[in-house]
């Protein structure tokens, strides 16, 4: 998911643990329902499917996304470096790199 809202790209704890991913650092997040709660930062590729695009190098904070049907959002710290245009009116995105 797409999240201009989310400061920083989240990953699922239960799916990055399942994945393996490692823990470089940990910090602390605040959401609509949290504030503050400490969470495991993760190392972590970020590949498009379907598009010649991926990120290596890239840190991920923990979340408890399943309950939303979610495995990872992409935050700001990630958009910042792209072109996002979003068109509502037809539910379609376009997003540059």
């Amino acid at each position: 998911m797409i999240d201009t809202g989310a400061a920083f790209t989240c990953v699922d704890v239960e799916a990055a643990e399942w994945a393996g991913l490692r823990t470089v650092d940990t910090g602390r997040i605040t959401s609509a329902t949290h504030e503050g709660e400490p969470t495991p930062i993760y190392a972590c590729r970020l590949e498009f499917v379907g598009w010649d695009i991926s990120l290596t190098k890239h840190r991920a904070y923990g979340a408890r996304l399943a309950p939303q049907d979610l495995v990872a959002l992409i935050g700001r710290d990630v958009l910042s470096q792209c072109v996002l245009i979003y068109n509502g009116a037809d539910g379609a995105f376009s997003l540059a790199l």
